[in-house]
């Protein structure tokens, strides 16, 4: 496997010292700024709890084991769809903290943004390692617009959710690419099947697409972990009835929230039976966009990380329920790939890549805010406040979020299959 640096880059072989140093002000910044964030933010509520996924981790402490156990065992509210060792993973990061006397809130904060970090300062070693460092003010302002991604920041200090565990396994996969080749990646992006979120098999895909000579050993690892992961969900519930569990599509921006917004559903028998329509119709959507990318990927092969990056912004288009907060799951790959598109010049997409998670999080705001449209039947104090102080209808920029949504993620997947990659990209297997 080559490990020079690429082609259009050769600066970066002369700057290993400057390297080390922006890697270190990039990481080290964030991770102040993280523990900074969540201090801060434990004394405003006063050590309150507020993220609803905090009662999972609290029972993935008392039994770390119990993702192996029969759903019906247990009612955690990810359970069904959860990584089965994910608690294994969490607990002894929690307890660790706990042990130096760190309360449980900042604890929880601190085993995300340690995870995240991880992810983010792979993906950062390896984008300036293979692209070097920024040259001038426009590439010095993208590169802290990276570090400012917002999904690296809400989703880990702020809300606390364990797809920062994903962001760590994503990178570490990112890096078995880069330093051992496609089948070291495979295998770690399997393991974290089990460990961390079931849809890093996503990562299978374009390590097949860009590696012709080994695609049967691929195929045939990838077909091993992905078996492995099924046969384990039914043993542990005796049956498949876990994989029909799902989200409700309108909490995220995507084509289902616009269809739902648009014709006006409101009533709560009309959300269960969208629902299940929902559902079905992203499953068809989603073998068909995939379909299609597997021919596109045949016809114009593109490096591994673009590969990543493409495949994931078309499965959030496609598949329903897609939170912003999902996009850890490829953060570490986004990263190194954004970097690679504003050394090029192209700072256009880089915005746009940015802009993903961005337009994500502000309809998930707008959707915890509203109380007209999706009816939910035990309003949040958020929506509370909303509704006694506001109160301005919130249909039209709920749309717009969602198109700006699922636009920026087919702009981006459009120009990084488009764009020729940078020399010595493609060889880098």
């Amino acid at each position: 496997m080559s490990t020079s640096r690429v082609g259009d880059f050769p600066e970066a072989e002369r700057a290993g010292g400057t390297i080390k140093l922006w890697w270190w002000l990039l990481v080290g910044s964030y991770l102040v700024g993280q523990a900074a964030l969540a201090v801060i933010l434990w004394k405003i509520v006063a050590g309150r709890e507020f993220s609803h996924d905090t009662a999972d981790y609290l029972k993935y402490l008392a039994d770390p084991w119990m993702l192996l156990k029969p759903v019906s065992d247990h009612d955690t509210v990810g359970g069904r769809i959860a990584s089965p060792l994910l608690p294994v993973v969490i607990s002894p990061l929690i307890y660790a903290q706990r042990i130096l006397g760190i309360n449980t809130f900042l604890a929880l904060r601190g085993t995300m943004i340690i995870c995240a970090t991880i992810g983010m300062g792979i993906g950062w070693g390896l984008a300036l390692r293979d692209y070097g460092v920024p040259r001038g003010w426009r590439q010095s302002s993208l590169m802290w617009l990276l570090w400012a991604l917002p999904v690296c920041w809400l989703a880990t200090s702020l809300m606390s959710q364990d797809d920062a565990i994903a962001a760590a396994w994503s990178g570490l996969a990112l890096w078995a690419w880069r330093r051992h080749g496609p089948i070291a990646s495979l295998h770690v992006a399997g393991l974290g099947m089990f460990c961390a979120k079931p849809f890093l098999v996503l990562i299978f895909l374009p390590l097949w697409l860009a590696t012709p000579g080994k695609r049967w050993t691929l195929f045939l690892y990838g077909t091993i972990w992905v078996a492995s992961w099924v046969a384990l969900i039914a043993w542990r519930d005796s049956g498949l009835a876990s994989f029909g569990h799902s989200v409700h599509p309108t909490m995220s921006g995507n084509l289902c929230s616009i269809w739902w917004i648009l014709a006006g559903y409101s009533t709560p028998q009309a959300a269960h039976d969208f629902r299940i329509l929902a559902k079905q119709l992203g499953s068809y959507l989603t073998l068909i966009v995939l379909g299609g990318w597997t021919v596109a990927g045949l016809s114009r092969p593109v490096p591994v990380p673009r590969g990543v990056v493409i495949t994931y912004c078309l499965f959030f288009v496609a598949f329903v329920g897609m939170m912003p907060e999902y996009e850890l799951w490829y953060m570490p790959w986004l990263i190194y790939v954004l970097w690679e598109v504003a050394r090029r010049g192209d700072y256009a997409t880089c915005l746009v890549g940015w802009s993903h998670s961005a337009w994500g999080y502000a309809y998930k705001l707008l959707y915890a805010c509203d109380h007209r449209i999706f009816n939910k039947a035990l309003p949040s104090p958020l929506q509370t406040w909303y509704a006694r102080t506001v109160d301005w209808d919130l249909r039209l920029p709920l749309v717009i979020c969602a198109a700006a949504t699922i636009l920026s993620a087919l702009w981006l997947a459009w120009r990084l299959w488009r764009t020729p990659p940078a020399a010595g990209a493609l060889s880098m297997k």
